[in-house]
């Protein structure tokens, strides 16, 4: 990997882990700071809870409308259907497993398919891994890590056929894993200094040395607040919603009585609440983020 030209537009693809934001924040900030002349500019397109068909269904919407000339996808912990691990073994259960994986190799050929033809430059990642073996894990799902490495192998090997990037996240962060602790309860997201890591793995990669955790400026905090709400909305319409053209009225309706049911737990109730209170100026705060880091940053 090489380190990004200058007057590159960089998308970051992904789920949960890159909508968080941290170790773009590391990213952006290390760029900004240390190659202020390049005009690089950084666009978060994670959305929590997403695999690759949501990141197809919106590729026009979000990521495509940045106008990229790179984009770096991080994807595969949902798509693997983890939570399939929690049933009891059975040919069910395998096909189901099966099938997911070739839906995941099939997406990502579609989405890789789709940026290739607008000659953008693509940069695959291979998943964290998932950290059943934690003191501090509430409900491991056993062969979690195994799975992750199937679709690793997979995405290593379809890089080198593709000649596409690779940066090889996983062993580094399980590295990492065994010597403190960088995961929360749920054993797949990581803690703020789990994104510092994959932040600093990326760099690395690129022949780049970030050696210590950023100290966040003012202007980049606010760019982050942006970037949430906009993801917070997008998270809304995938997860609860599950549609992306309902008027406001429809949609508002929908997540109101979500609120209301059993399903909705505090993560829920506050991107539900941030969707309701921003959504109509979705437009407006997308411009203004865009601003702030194509302007002022």
């Amino acid at each position: 990997m090489k380190i990004f030209s200058k007057n590159s537009r960089v998308c970051f693809v992904g789920d949960s882990i890159t909508h968080n934001n941290g170790y773009l924040m590391h990213i952006v900030s290390y760029y900004k700071n240390n190659f202020p002349d390049l005009n690089i500019n950084f666009y978060n397109c994670g959305v929590s809870g997403s695999n690759l068909s949501v990141q197809l269904k919106i590729a026009e919407k979000d990521t495509l409308s940045f106008a990229p000339t790179h984009v770096v996808i991080l994807m595969g912990i949902n798509d693997c259907e983890r939570e399939r691990l929690l049933e009891k073994r059975s040919e069910k259960r395998y096909e189901m497993l099966k099938q997911a994986f070739e839906n995941y190799k099939s997406n990502l050929e579609k989405l890789c398919g789709l940026l290739k033809k607008r000659n953008i430059d693509i940069t695959l990642c291979t998943c964290i891994p998932y950290d059943e073996y934690g003191e501090y894990c509430t409900s491991p799902l056993h062969g979690g890590l195994a799975l992750i490495m199937a679709y690793n192998e997979y995405i290593r090997e379809y890089a080198r056929r593709q000649g596409h990037n690779l940066c090889d996240l996983f062993p580094y962060i399980l590295e990492q894993m065994q010597k403190e602790r960088i995961y929360s309860d749920d054993s797949v997201h990581v803690t703020d200094k789990g994104q510092f890591y994959i932040a600093r793995c990326f760099l690395k990669n690129q022949g780049l040395d970030l050696c210590e955790e950023t100290v966040f400026s003012e202007k980049l905090l606010e760019w982050n607040g942006k970037v949430q709400i906009l993801r917070n909305i997008y998270a809304v319409e995938s997860l609860v919603i599950k549609k992306y053209d309902l008027p406001f009225s429809d949609a508002s309706l929908k997540v109101k009585n979500f609120m209301e049911s059993d399903e909705c737990n505090d993560w829920f109730n506050g991107i539900c609440r941030c969707y309701l209170e921003n959504k109509q100026q979705e437009k407006q705060i997308k411009a203004h983020m865009t601003d702030i880091m194509e302007k002022e940053l």
